[in-house]
């Protein structure tokens, strides 16, 4: 028998989180740009002969290219109909959730290399759950077809971004700074930091930000995003 797990009816948004959203969604989220060394990227996608490449970012300085998640908005509204579109999405959330860092990347490029069409099959069936069922979504990643070295802190990237920008989209970026905002400020207590949270879990982070934005709504007047308060949760 499945546990419930905690009860998070009575947690509260802190005061910070609600200062934090004085400022528009297109302001902290539309224009939430992170530099990506895309030379790095291209040449190892290239290499590996990799569908989907290659990384497409605008220069912002001297060997300087940055990704916004306007422009990944944009990119996961095209139909995610071929292995290319899937894996195109899928290079260019890890080039922005990796930044400089390319840890591991090495590792999941040589795994999807493997078994390309598998992967690209269950990136493109989470998508599709994506849209109304995070639970199920993060679960076809999790315990499905699951990709080494793409975990929790990744995939849940690519499965918000699946949404488009959509105000109504349900799945949220969960990582381990997320998550321990959520522990040591937010009254989550037993949500660990280290990752590899259950699908469950998922469910239940997804329901409390959707549960904050809506409060954050009507207190404001104006409509509030999950992924406005997961920035916050990032940052803190």
């Amino acid at each position: 028998m499945t546990h419930p797990g905690p009860d998070l009816t009575s947690l509260a948004l802190p005061p910070e989180g609600q200062a934090a959203l004085a400022l528009p969604r297109a302001q902290r989220i539309h224009a939430h740009t992170i530099t990506v060394p895309v030379t790095w990227w291209n040449a190892a996608l290239k290499s590996r002969g990799l569908p989907g490449g290659p990384i497409t970012a605008p220069a912002d300085g001297p060997g300087r290219n940055s990704i916004s998640r306007a422009a990944l908005f944009t990119m996961a509204t095209a139909p995610l109909d071929s292995d290319e579109d899937v894996l195109r999405l899928l290079w260019h959330v890890l080039a922005w959730g990796s930044g400089s860092k390319l840890r591991n990347n090495h590792r999941r490029l040589d795994v999807i290399g493997e078994g390309t069409s598998t992967a690209a099959a269950a990136l493109r069936e989470a998508a599709s759950l994506a849209r109304t069922d995070p639970e199920a979504a993060y679960r076809r990643l999790f315990t499905g077809t699951r990709v080494r070295y793409l975990g929790p802190a990744f995939f849940t990237k690519y499965l918000y971004f699946a949404g488009g920008g959509s105000s109504e989209h349900p799945c949220v970026i969960l990582d381990s700074q997320v998550a321990e905002t959520l522990n040591k400020r937010c009254g989550w207590h037993s949500l660990r930091s280290g990752g590899n949270w259950p699908p469950e879990t998922y469910q239940r982070y997804c329901t409390l930000l959707t549960r904050w934005a809506r409060e954050e709504t009507d207190r404001l007047g104006r409509h509030v995003c999950p992924d406005e308060i997961e920035r916050w949760l990032f940052e803190n």
